[in-house]
């Protein structure tokens, strides 16, 4: 049992680095399909070419096998040229001859170099390796390493790998299916086994937890290899779709290059300087056209610029007025409103003072009474009575009345009031 734990746990590691290595297989192959493309195409320009040197029958060109055959094939065109060409014809056809010789050791050189780069590739490899068996490689190095080097990578190394990726997935379902046969034979031991005491019933029944247990992390892992095989499926198709895209749109930028036409006669070789001239004065006209076109602009954008800064300047002007107003409307209602207060008690004050001065005319007129004349004054303040308060009464209801407007002008001033 320990041991097909320390399997299982092997596995579940080793599970999301397979998954990382496929995905990485995967892009490194169909990189490896493009730039074996780009170089089939590079070499097919030059196939069936042919040329003729003074006199001789002309020959095909073929790309050499290596940098010294080329070289030899150079100095073969080298000797077969005349030692003392007099004529313009002849020197014309050497000169083409000579532009031909630089363009194909710059394509030498060109294929040197990827080769180099190939060749490095082994040693980035191994590293990657060496560092995922010793457990030190991060998922950002990884992704560094597969950026930095999804270019540079030869067919045979990408076939050797995948190769490995293939015998270790083997090696994995050879695993998976020894522990289900073990697990069944496990399984009819227990079966199969007498239980004769407590103790090894209940060592049995753990067993068989175990067993159930691990039947069932079978069957999870072989559900995820399931699901990683058509996600894998999915993304093949999404990447090719994504590589006939992009083919696409590097067509069009081909076709839509003005510069295209320009590196055709450039390789052919004729008129190479008055195309280069015609070029060059025609995109410094379109410079010129483009400088122009930013000149105005930049001037339409500061005039915007200046129009926005004054309305902004206006708006801010217009609310300190606006704000102004509305301090000088509130100050103008709070003296208006204390106005009224002061009013409001002085008219109180008034009334108070009012009242004070008819309760002392009537004590006044009470005392002057003689005693000898007692009837008749009686007689004649109760004469006087009615007029008292005749008289009295219009007063207390004029006083009642400018009360009650004082009342209510106070009342509407109290609603205007600023908040």
């Amino acid at each position: 049992m320990e041991k097909i734990k320390a399997e299982k746990v092997a596995v579940n590691s080793k599970l999301p680095s397979s998954y990382r290595l496929n995905t990485s297989y995967q892009w490194t192959g169909h990189e490896m399909d493009d730039t074996i493309a780009d170089l089939e195409a590079r070499l097919g320009r030059y196939d069936g070419t042919c040329m003729k040197v003074d006199t001789e029958e002309s020959f095909a060109l073929k790309p050499s096998k290596s940098l010294l055959g080329l070289c030899n094939e150079a100095s073969n065109i080298n000797q077969s040229l005349p030692d003392s060409p007099t004529e313009t014809h002849g020197v014309h056809k050497s000169k083409t001859n000579k532009l031909e010789f630089d363009c194909r050791l710059h394509h030498a050189w060109e294929t040197e170099h990827e080769i180099s780069g190939i060749a490095d590739r082994q040693l980035l490899l191994k590293e990657f390796r060496k560092q995922t068996t010793e457990g030190q490689w991060t998922m950002k190095d990884e992704q560094d390493l597969f950026c930095s080097s999804l270019d540079e990578v030869s067919p045979n190394q990408l076939a050797a790998q995948l190769g490995a990726m293939i015998t270790v997935c083997q090696d994995l379902l050879k695993r998976l299916e020894r522990k289900r046969q073990g697990d069944e034979s496990m399984e009819k031991g227990t079966h199969e086994l007498p239980f004769k005491q407590s103790t090894d019933y209940s060592k049995a029944a753990h067993l068989n937890t175990l067993v159930s247990k691990l039947r069932e992390e079978n069957k999870e892992l072989k559900q995820r290899i399931a699901i990683v095989e058509n996600l894998n499926s999915e993304w093949q198709k999404y990447d090719q779709g994504r590589e006939e895209y992009v083919k696409g749109l590097c067509k069009r930028l081909k076709e839509s290059d003005p510069l295209a036409g320009v590196g055709v006669a450039l390789r052919a070789g004729v008129g190479t300087e008055a195309l280069v001239q015609q070029e060059i004065a025609r995109l410094n006209c379109l410079l010129d056209e483009k400088m122009k076109d930013c000149t105005k602009l930049r001037r339409e954008l500061e005039d915007s610029r200046k129009e926005y800064q004054e309305h902004i300047q206006a708006l801010k002007q217009q609310a300190l007025i606006y704000e102004e107003d509305f301090k000088c409307e509130r100050a103008d209602r709070e003296r208006a409103q204390s106005k009224i207060q002061d009013l409001q008690q002085e008219v109180l004050r008034l009334q108070l003072k009012l009242r004070k001065k008819q309760e002392r005319g009537d004590a006044s007129a009470m005392c002057w009474v003689h005693l000898g004349h007692r009837m008749s004054a009686h007689i004649q303040v109760d004469g006087a009575e009615p007029l008292m308060t005749s008289a009295d009464q219009p007063g207390l209801q004029q006083s009642s009345r400018q009360l009650a407007t004082v009342q209510n002008n106070s009342q509407g001033l109290m609603d205007l009031q600023c908040p």
